[in-house]
């Protein structure tokens, strides 16, 4: 960089930390403004020290925030206005260098008020601030890193100014499916709940009163007195029979690659052999899988109608219905059972099964 930048770096960042250091150090010093101070007074050599814009572009941006800086720093006092206005500033600032990383965004958001008054409008969610929000609610998102992330059926897509519905995946059937079917059993009946770990299924039926323990090596992270946590695989798990099984999206991922999962072709089926010893005869089945013409689609399999009668060995089949996604949004009940499929169309088969005597 050369000197000129590193003078006009200079002279943004003395005035901002003076500011901030009359105007904030007091009122926040309970939320530990001095290291916020520090932080955001870092903000402006951050950017320089990365800066790959030409000097005019980088000159213009860094003189505006200036400007801005000084005009509050010249009044008597500060408003909350004032400081939304300031922030609005450095974040518009930043949005249009684009290289802030992550500490420095975090520093920002450090900065916002603290008792709630603060007014979250569409109109001021900006075009960086939407990206972080992408990231930070997906599944590696700050929910999957605390282990509370859930698998909903409706994702949505932030945008600047705006935010939309991006996809309705298979659970906005799935789960309904899963309820329907099991409303047939007594409050108290003993569910197992496999792959449990983003859904909030098991904590659910328990909330209806079911016993329910939740099977899943990553754990389950939403308490109840009727769920039991099995932080094991299935075949590990040791428990008294169960009255029904859950199999919400499941099957299909076992034994995949994607998941760190190295078990080779059969784990399937082997997981399916370890549930039927763990449902008492008679006991219900409710399983839900991706159904069409077999493959393999990298994060998933799909089964043909070979692969869920493989699936289903030791099980009789009660019913079935099939689901088909017509748009990224919309997905429709077809006529279809356990047929062969010689299309690509993205189909779910939902299936309740009981439990075959010895």
């Amino acid at each position: 960089m050369n000197a000129r930048l590193r003078r006009s770096a200079a002279n943004v960042s003395r005035p901002l930390g003076a500011w901030l250091d009359r105007h904030l150090t007091t009122a926040l010093r309970k939320d530990g403004a001095g290291r916020k101070v520090e932080q955001v007074s870092g903000v402006i050599g951050a950017w320089m020290d990365q800066a790959s814009e030409t000097d005019r572009y980088l000159g213009a941006n860094l003189s505006r925030l200036r400007d801005a800086v000084a005009g509050l720093e010249a009044r008597s006092g500060l408003s909350r206005a004032e400081l939304e206005t300031l922030l609005r500033e450095l974040r518009a600032t930043r949005t249009e260098i684009g290289f802030l990383d992550a500490d420095v965004r975090r520093a920002l958001g450090d900065l916002a008020p603290r008792d709630g008054t603060a007014e979250v409008t569409l109109a001021g969610l900006d075009g960086v601030t939407a990206d972080f929000m992408n990231r930070a609610t997906g599944y590696l998102g700050l929910a999957a890193q605390a282990g509370v992330f859930v698998n909903d059926a409706v994702n949505h897509v932030y945008l600047a100014g705006d935010v939309e519905v991006s996809t309705i995946n298979e659970r906005i059937a799935e789960v309904p499916f899963v309820f329907r079917e099991l409303s047939r059993l007594e409050r108290g009946a003993r569910i197992v709940d496999v792959g449990s770990a983003e859904s909030t299924v098991a904590v659910s039926l328990a909330s209806l009163g079911y016993s329910v323990t939740a099977v899943d090596p990553r754990g389950y992270a939403f308490a109840h007195p009727g769920v039991v946590e099995a932080r094991v695989g299935l075949a590990e798990l040791e428990a008294e029979p169960f009255d029904a099984a859950v199999l919400l999206s499941v099957i299909e991922h076992v034994g995949i690659e994607h998941y760190d999962q190295h078990d080779g072709s059969g784990a399937d089926l082997e997981l399916m052999r370890s549930l039927r010893e763990l449902v008492r005869p008679g006991g219900l089945l409710v399983l839900t899988t991706p159904f069409g013409r077999a493959r393999d689609a990298g994060f998933q399999r799909i089964y043909d109608d070979a692969g869920i009668r493989a699936l289903l060995d030791g099980w009789n089949l009660e019913h079935v219905e099939v689901i088909r996604r017509v748009s990224d949004t919309e997905w429709q009940m077809t006529d279809e059972g356990i047929d062969p499929v010689s299309d690509d169309d993205y189909r779910v088969v939902m299936i309740v099964a009981t439990r075959a005597s010895d």
